[in-house]
């Protein structure tokens, strides 16, 4: 730790292009963690409920364009470095800005937002410009009063002076300390699959879309988890979730096929990609270089 280390988003319309950038970012060995994660698992990273989760990723996706970040930590050089690599850039300042004005993005002051990409390009290119937070600051008014908005009228109080806290917005200290689980299981339960596999564009795509067509086939909500990269962007690790509500019979019904389709692909996977391993559950808290971590 050098005291100066920060979190930065690099936002992708597609896996490809998101996948060549994490594969640079890890053979370059850049930051001290580097990781491609779904807009489902940073929605429910930056959002007090879950509603307003898929509210947000809902306006990122659907509004601005985005499917992937590439999220990476670092100290400040590292930072400058990938400022220098991207195209567009998410970071702290920007993020904060998001994270307090959630519940405004889906209402009348997103719409505005919008307005001003039209017929501009890509939204998201247009929209995440450094010179445009001025902007964003006028119109979403970001401040913890925000984020108690879209809670209960009893826990109102409780998150306003908890977001005044300026850790609950820092992506690196939220990303250092992953207070991320309690939040992706706060509707749902959760089964994960998880694989080492080369750092190649097609074999990803060819997992990925393997894994969201078993869990579309079974009607269960599922979606990428992250990416990570490996021996300097050689391999990655990839973790897939399957979310389901426990409490209903049929949900477990389907979880439990989703189970018996996965064993079924992953055999085929295997034989099929020269490399491919089912990844364990690796334990470790926060988020950092996974150079050093043992696999067979």
């Amino acid at each position: 730790m050098t005291g100066d280390e920060q979190a930065i988003c690099l936002p992708f319309s597609n896996l490809d292009e998101a996948v060549t950038m994490l594969q640079e970012i890890g053979k370059r060995g850049i930051g001290s963690g580097a990781s491609i994660v779904s807009l489902d698992f940073f929605t429910q990273f930056a959002s007090p409920t879950f509603e307003s989760s898929d509210e947000l990723k809902q306006f990122l996706r659907s509004n601005l364009g985005i499917e992937h970040l590439v999220l990476v930590l670092g100290d400040k050089y590292a930072i400058s470095t990938i400022k220098e690599m991207a195209e567009v850039t998410v970071d702290q300042d920007q993020a904060k800005i998001i994270m307090l004005g959630i519940s405004k993005l889906y209402q009348n002051e997103g719409l505005e937002l919008l307005s001003h990409a039209e017929g501009r390009g890509e939204p998201y290119k247009v929209l995440l410009n450094p010179d445009l937070i001025p902007l964003w600051e006028m119109i979403l008014s970001p401040s913890p009063d925000n984020i108690a908005e879209a809670v209960d009228e009893d826990m109102k109080e409780f998150f306003r002076e908890l977001y005044k806290r300026p850790e609950m917005t820092d992506l690196f200290w939220l990303s250092r300390f992953r207070p991320l689980s309690a939040r992706q299981g706060r509707n749902h339960a959760r089964d994960v699959a998880g694989f080492f596999c080369p750092m190649d564009n097609e074999v990803i795509k060819e997992i990925c879309e393997t894994l969201r067509t078993i869990g579309d086939n079974c009607s269960i909500r599922n979606d990428l988890g992250f990416i990570i990269p490996l021996e300097y962007g050689k391999r990655a690790r990839i973790e897939w979730g399957f979310h389901y509500d426990q409490t209903d019979e049929q949900e477990r019904l389907n979880a439990e096929k989703v189970q018996k389709e996965l064993a079924e692909k992953t055999e085929i996977l295997i034989r099929k990609i020269k490399g491919l391993r089912v990844g364990g559950w690796i334990m470790n808290q926060g988020f950092s270089r996974m150079e050093s971590f043992l696999y067979t």
